[in-house]
């Protein structure tokens, strides 16, 4: 499984930005365990590509906190 966490470019009104973690799963048996484990209303579950994404909207000052560490 890799996972891999990207951000949106939009700040919204309430000063929330998206963020956006991404697995892509090696057997389709991985794939079916983590989304019976994790999937919710803010879950988009591909099956042909074996991948989940997962988006949530996080403050401005914790978008900035995130990408200060990619730095």
């Amino acid at each position: 499984m890799n996972m891999e966490i990207t951000y949106g470019t939009i700040i919204h009104h309430d000063g929330t930005i998206a963020k956006y973690e991404s697995w892509i799963f090696e057997t389709e048996e991985e794939f079916w365990n983590y989304y019976d484990q994790h999937a919710d209303e803010n879950t988009k579950a591909d099956i042909s590509d074996l991948s989940i994404t997962k988006s949530i909207y996080i403050t401005v000052a914790e978008y900035r906190e995130a990408i200060k560490g990619d730095a």
